[in-house]
């Protein structure tokens, strides 16, 4: 017997799309990009491993409609060494990536 399990592939209903945070690790600052059919406010946060915000990202708000692609380059230099938690926060859910700061 074989079981094939599709690989999961983002639809075209996912608010959150394609979240990619390079270079990963990272020292100094790291990109964030992401696309989002939201025009709904977005906030955007950096966690420590005690899950707590130790930044928030600003963003700008999207009025235009469709896919739109967002790109934050985040200074780190302020940032301890260790692993962090990317959290994108929308009202239709959140989406979480994880970077790793060196020195």
């Amino acid at each position: 017997m074989v079981i094939v399990n599709p690989l999961s592939v983002a639809s075209v209903s996912d608010p959150i799309q394609n979240v990619n945070i390079y270079p990963n690790p990272a020292i100094g600052s790291f990109t964030l990009e992401f696309n989002t059919t939201l025009e709904s406010p977005m906030e955007i946060y950096l966690l420590n491993t005690l899950g707590e915000r130790v930044r928030e990202i600003k963003t700008t708000p999207n009025y235009y409609g469709g896919l739109m692609q967002h790109k934050y380059i985040i200074d780190a230099n302020t940032l301890t060494e260790g692993v962090y938690n990317v959290e994108i926060v929308t009202n239709s859910g959140s989406v979480n990536r994880r970077v790793i700061i060196f020195r």
